[in-house]
């Protein structure tokens, strides 16, 4: 489904207010409290946004079959509990605390942590590229900028690559 199709043109104007809201409210010290999943992963996170919707957040470490390197994926997921899945397609609530929870677990706990790691992708959450603009957005505000590459291809994932 396109996005141009699939959001009536009020609701794209009302989405573009949000982000412009959201754009102003980036600040990964305002955020909601978070703990590891399991006390020995420390790639995997979760929180209760105040829609009492558990988020997780997730460092996936893949083969890739064509290249054959090692992709490290940055996952952004909300559980149901009904069904022990993580739904990594859904967008999350339009809240500025989710997504500031988001870039300070992607930032502090995952990058931050892993020097090891030259090279990050974050998969597109759903067709709508202001979303992958606002996340680029954050990371260049807290990714020093002089170590790492920050871009968006044309499916708007970003790629984060060590210098």
């Amino acid at each position: 489904m396109k996005l141009k199709s699939a959001i009536p043109k009020i609701d794209k104007i009302i989405l573009n207010e949000m982000y412009l809201f959201m754009l102003e409210m980036i600040n990964k010290e305002n955020h909601y409290p978070y703990e590891k999943v399991r006390n020995y992963d420390v790639n995997y996170w979760r929180f209760i946004s105040r829609y009492k919707t558990e988020h997780r957040i997730r460092l996936l470490i893949n083969k890739d079959i064509k290249t054959k390197s090692t992709v490290h994926e940055i996952k952004f997921g909300i559980y149901d509990a009904e069904t022990n899945t993580i739904d990594y397609n859904q967008p999350g609530e339009n809240d500025e605390k989710v997504f500031n929870t988001h870039v300070k677990i992607a930032v502090d706990e995952i990058i931050g942590r892993h020097a090891e790691i030259g090279e990050y992708r974050l998969p597109v959450i759903d067709e709508d590229p202001r979303r992958a603009r606002l996340y680029r957005i954050a990371l260049n505000k807290y990714i020093d900028k002089k170590d790492w590459d920050i871009s968006i291809d044309k499916k708007n994932t970003i790629h984060l690559k060590r210098k």
